[in-house]
Formats: C-alpha cells, structure tokens, sequence
C-alpha cells in the first residue's frame, strides 16, 4: 500500500508477519497443519490484512527462521 506522507513523499507499508502456531508433532514441513490456536491467529490476521490493498507478498520457506 503506498501513501503519500506530509511533505509528498510516496511511502510504502510494509507488514511484517509471523506463521501461526504449526502443530509440532507432525516433522513433515509440507504437511505440517496449524495448531487450534494457529487457526485463530490466521482468521485474525486474514481479517487484519484484509482490507489494506496489499499489492504483493513475498514468503520465505527457510527452516530454522
């Protein structure tokens, strides 16, 4: 989303996000589902997110981060 401070200046929003809560008793990264917990935290940040005319998104699968 880009917006136009005070002195005009085109400035960019950047949201940074989290995973939610995966269940850690599945070791498979593929498959791996979320948590109950997980689940609500992804309706909450999806209704976050939601309306902020979010151009791009970029994800990082790097186990470990």
């Amino acid at each position: 989303m880009d917006v136009t401070g005070e002195n005009g200046v085109k400035m960019t929003t950047i949201y940074f996000v989290r995973h939610a809560a995966p269940n850690f008793h599945n070791h498979d990264d593929l498959t791996r589902e979320l948590t109950d917990k997980g689940l609500k935290d992804r309706r909450c940040v999806t209704e976050f997110l939601w309306d902020k005319g979010i151009d791009v998104d970029y994800q990082a699968h790097i186990k470990g981060l």
